[in-house]
């Protein structure tokens, strides 16, 4: 039986239900056990800190590095914040055979190989840094030539689902006719993509699903 280990920061029970239906769905049809690990403290230095520090990538591989001793055969990691932290230790987790999927890569690669004018929506600096990295990183790989509109939106935080959709749908209409999707960096935004779609006509993403499809990619090859 196949193990999965998903890697949180910032941990909520909404949370872990939307990484665990996607992988549900992703992985129907083949057995599977879910461990997760989560440090709710390094994301509070993140944002105490305006950014991802040294010690706390090293705390950061350290989980990846548990994970993989406690038997996972691929690791997700869910937290966007984490995203170079966590591109830093996949060279290191290659030679252990335990595969790292980011959870937004496979979204962001959908995203400009599929469309020319993409709004990304983040809800501060700290989330929007590695996010900005990863997607101008799949414009590269894949010769994308679209464009990506950033947009942080620090009025989201803190707020409930419903409002802080809300929030993100009222800037982006200001701004309607200039793009052809929505990007939405951080996988607990995947309930509101529906009602954004609805407000905004574009297709909206969310990560969860496409961060779900790639680990059961992963591990099908395995």
């Amino acid at each position: 039986m196949k193990k999965i280990a998903a890697l949180f920061t910032g941990f909520d029970a909404s949370l872990y239900t939307i990484v665990e239906t996607a992988l549900k769905t992703a992985m129907a049809g083949t057995e599977y056990t879910l461990m997760c690990l989560a440090d709710p403290g390094l994301i509070r230095q993140t944002l105490e800190a305006g950014a991802v520090t040294p010690k706390v990538a090293r705390e950061y591989a350290q989980l990846c590095l548990s994970a993989a001793q406690s038997g996972a055969d691929v690791i997700l990691s869910v937290c966007s914040t984490m995203g170079d932290a966590a591109e830093a230790a996949q060279p290191m987790l290659e030679k252990l055979a335990v595969p790292l999927v980011r959870i937004d890569e496979a979204m962001m690669q959908h995203a400009v190989c599929t469309y020319q004018r993409i709004a990304f929506v983040a809800t501060c600096d700290t989330i929007m840094l590695p996010n900005r990295n990863l997607m101008e990183k799949c414009l590269r790989e894949t010769g994308s030539h679209a464009l990506v509109t950033y947009f942080v939106l620090n009025d989201m935080q803190g707020k409930p689902g419903a409002a802080a959709a809300d929030i993100a749908a009222d800037e982006l209409e200001k701004h309607r006719g200039m793009f052809d999707a929505v990007v939405m960096t951080q996988a607990s935004m995947a309930p509101l993509t529906a009602h954004m779609e609805d407000r905004l006509g574009v297709p909206v993403l969310s990560s969860s699903s496409f961060g779900a499809a790639a680990v059961a990619a992963v591990l099908r090859e395995k």
